[in-house]
């Protein structure tokens, strides 16, 4: 890279601008996440302009299916371990990549002479190791593929509980819960086989955090020291608050076949197996715990469906009541377009039932 660079300042952008930029991002961005197999040739032909311009001489380019296989071959090849800082980023760099080559397509403004080859490795390879940084040394370059699948979740983070959320062709990987790397072991091990243990003993606090993630409210409550701060069974519930359809993991509870002439009646106007339903198979249980000074509630919640089965929830730490909680969990924002939704508002949480 040239050492004489000129840099600008950019105050404000037009709209069509803007709208270039976006989809610079969307495009870059699924540069970053492919898993598609490498044009090698390609991509050896930008690593030789990469040396020539660094006036070194490119001696070998090797091509190994991992991260771990990448360092193992570094060391062979030159005697020298690594520590991830001193990986080049391929496709990693593709944002920053991106933006460049907006920058030299929209604002004619070209500060990489070598931009080009750095396109091109974006788009081939995922990290590599290079050797030789200096004019007149005999240079080498590891380059690792890019993974086999990538993993995310509903908020597009890498993650995945089970397996690696990048993972390669060799079977390695980074283990990433809801894009937090984490130690294998967390990924191997089953969320019902997880202790507080591994909890407790995890230093690094979101870490920690996604260990409780993985593990579960209704783990966590098993295994941990608790204390029950509400109880109500669904007929309690029924008879406390004004007519509504709780959902219930889910599935409305009153459904249209109770009738409105019974909910207009109240609980004495259901029919025997709603009745029976609110009284023996709904019921609510709001809990506390505490890890290292920090306090989290869950709420526990009978399965009406399913005798003994229960389903369990984390909600707020200040979420007081099991009516609260329900409303947290359900989210009905939707019961009023003219009212913004109050969890902790009782008097929100019950909405008319809609039975046609």
């Amino acid at each position: 890279m040239s050492d004489d660079r000129i840099y600008i300042k950019i105050d404000s952008l037009t709209k069509a601008e803007e709208a270039s930029l976006e989809k610079y991002f969307h495009y870059w961005e699924k540069v970053y996440n492919s898993t598609a197999e490498p044009n090698m040739e390609k991509a050896e032909a930008a690593f030789k302009e990469l040396y020539r311009v660094k006036n070194i001489e490119l001696k070998g380019i090797h091509w190994v299916d991992s991260p771990k296989a990448a360092k193992a071959k570094y060391l062979e090849l030159t005697g020298r371990t690594i520590v991830a800082s001193d990986f080049n980023l391929g496709c990693h760099a593709s944002h920053w990549v991106g933006f460049h080559k907006w920058l030299r397509d929209e604002k004619n403004y070209d500060m990489y002479p070598e931009l080009e080859s750095l396109i091109t490795l974006a788009h081939e390879v995922f990290w590599f190791l290079a050797d030789g940084d200096q004019p007149g040394e005999d240079g080498i370059v590891v380059v690792c593929k890019k993974p086999l699948e990538v993993t995310f979740n509903e908020e597009n983070r890498l993650h995945n509980y089970d397996d690696y959320a990048f993972k390669f062709r060799d079977n390695t990987g980074f283990a990433l819960f809801n894009n937090i790397l984490v130690p294998e072991v967390l990924m191997t091990t089953p969320a019902e086989e997880m202790t507080m243990d591994m909890v407790t003993n995890e230093t690094n606090a979101e870490i920690r955090s996604e260990i409780l993630k993985k593990m579960g409210p209704k783990n966590f409550l098993e295994q941990g020291n608790s204390r029950q701060l509400d109880e109500a069974t669904g007929e309690e519930l029924y008879k406390k608050f004004p007519i509504g359809n709780y959902l219930q993991q889910g599935d409305r509870l009153f459904t249209p076949d109770v009738g409105v002439q019974a909910l207009k009646g109240g609980f004495k106007g259901l029919n025997p197996k709603t009745k029976i339903r609110l009284r023996q198979g709904v019921y609510y249980k709001l809990h506390e715990m505490e890890l290292d000074g920090i306090k989290f509630r869950a709420l526990e919640m009978g399965n009406p469906s399913v005798t003994g089965e229960i389903h369990v929830e984390w909600v707020p730490e200040d979420c007081e009541s099991i009516i609260q909680a329900i409303g947290y969990r359900n989210q009905m924002a939707w019961q009023s377009v003219d009212q913004p939704f109050n969890w902790k508002d009782e008097s929100q949480v019950m909405l008319p039932c809609q039975i046609s």
